[in-house]
């Protein structure tokens, strides 16, 4: 009997040891059957929303580099009352699961943006098949068709784009804000996002500026300039190109080398003050008239007092920006949170005013610390 009891339950065992492991498969999803998402866009729709994915398309005929040449994605849309039900049909229409695991952006239209895009940000949330690292921008105009834009026949046109941001942010030609840096923001009372703006020109993308948000809506666009200015009170600014003007030396190009910030906020005088400090290290790119007017001490000590006076301008005009669009996109209330919390409770409730009466003091220092070939020193 002993026997026959261990045999019996070694017989259960294998048993449960095979369900087990059959049971495990049959969750499992080979890439046969599933939609890779690539890229996203949401558009308002008469019914909800109207969602675009870009997915791979894993039935492109050739064998080895010839499969992996030209543009490998196909884009499919669906409406819906939400982003979710939209989704679902999607799945449907390519007879796929969706993975989007793989997702790298969404695209935002400008008319979505402009009615608010917190309803949306609710999907991002709660949603198991949202990641937080995925990047978010607006289409200036028709998302799907942004989405679409072949990037010069890239393999995948929706990586193309994340790397226009991502390569640009250091020098101010792009920006990088992923789903989990614009719920924080969202989560803060006083704070505003912006969001970078992308426009189609031919068979590519470009970046023009950056959308401005009150709330959960877009209120404005700032152009390059202002870009540049609210990216470097951010600290986002590692490098880019600073053009100057002098009587005596003329154009003068001097290159970002390294960018320091430094910001504040206080409560002087009944209003709030935000503070900025640049410390940067440049390098002297290009003097129109170098070889005319030696570059000598004297002529560094001035094209550093122009490039600091030219970092005070782009910020204060950025502020200024930012104010007229009513969005707080550097963190002033937040910062003041910090510092003052009794003044920040004082002026918590109406932030909006106590924003847009705020004033910005910058300060800059820059040091010339390269020459290249193109300017001569003494």
């Amino acid at each position: 009997r002993v026997v026959q009891m261990r045999r019996t339950i070694k017989l259960f065992l294998c048993f449960l040891l095979v369900a087990a492991t059959l049971c495990g498969c049959s969750g499992r999803h080979t890439l046969s059957n599933l939609a890779v998402v690539e890229g996203m866009s949401i558009d308002r729709a008469a019914n909800g929303v109207s969602v675009s994915v870009q997915t791979l398309n894993m039935t492109k005929s050739g064998n080895g580099s010839e499969a992996l040449s030209g543009n490998i994605t196909i884009n499919t849309a669906e409406s819906g009352t939400g982003i979710s039900q939209a989704l679902s049909k999607l799945s449907k229409d390519l007879s796929r699961n969706l993975f989007l695991g793989q997702n790298k952006i969404t695209v935002f239209s400008s008319s979505v943006a402009r009615h608010g895009v917190g309803d949306n940000m609710d999907y991002f949330v709660r949603s198991a098949a949202s990641r937080p690292d995925v990047l978010l921008c607006v289409a200036d105009g028709n998302a799907k068709a942004l989405l679409q834009s072949k990037e010069d026949d890239a393999l995948v046109p929706s990586a193309n784009m994340v790397h226009l941001l991502q390569n640009g942010q250091d020098s101010g030609m792009g920006a990088v804000v992923s789903v989990n840096d614009a719920l924080r923001r969202f989560a803060s009372p006083t704070s505003d996002i912006y969001l970078p703006l992308l426009k189609r020109v031919g068979t590519h993308t470009a970046f023009v500026g950056l959308a401005l948000f009150d709330g959960g809506k877009m209120t404005a666009t700032a152009n390059m300039t202002d870009t540049f200015g609210i990216l470097l009170m951010n600290g986002k600014i590692k490098s880019g190109l600073l053009t100057l003007q002098n009587d005596k030396l003329g154009h003068i190009g001097v290159e970002l080398v390294s960018c320091k910030v430094r910001t504040k906020s206080a409560i002087e005088n009944g209003r709030s003050v935000f503070r900025v400090t640049v410390q940067a290290q440049l390098m002297l790119d290009e003097v129109q008239k170098g070889y005319i007017s030696t570059i000598d001490n004297r002529s560094i000590a001035v094209i550093e007092r122009l490039a600091e006076q030219k970092l005070v301008d782009l910020c204060t005009g950025a502020y200024a920006c930012l104010q007229a669009a009513g969005c707080d996109g550097v963190q002033v209330g937040a910062q003041l949170a910090m510092s003052d919390p009794a003044g920040y409770a004082a002026v918590k409730a109406d932030w909006n005013r106590a924003f847009s009466a705020s004033v910005i003091q910058a300060v800059c220092h820059c040091r010339i610390t390269k020459i290249n070939d193109n300017s001569i020193r003494e």
